[in-house]
């Protein structure tokens, strides 16, 4: 989350992917940068070949981004 509020000042238009526990004043911050959100709380398929495994278990809850880049 950290370099978010700065990707989304050079470039709003995305849809940012985020766990869906997040607090309201996060969702707020994407939404007055431009941008779109995605709430996750399961895992799933968000474009070819890229994944979330949805919501990991914390405190803080947190999700990972899994590539299948097809290399052996």
């Amino acid at each position: 989350m950290g370099g978010l509020e700065g990707f989304l000042k050079r470039n709003s238009n995305v849809t940012v992917f985020i766990p869906s526990s997040f607090p309201q004043s996060i969702k707020n911050k994407i939404t007055e940068k431009g941008a779109k959100f995605v709430e996750i709380s399961a895992p799933r398929e968000i474009f070819d070949f890229v994944y979330t495994t949805g919501e990991l278990y914390g405190p803080p809850k947190e999700q990972s981004l899994i590539i299948d880049s097809k290399k052996d």
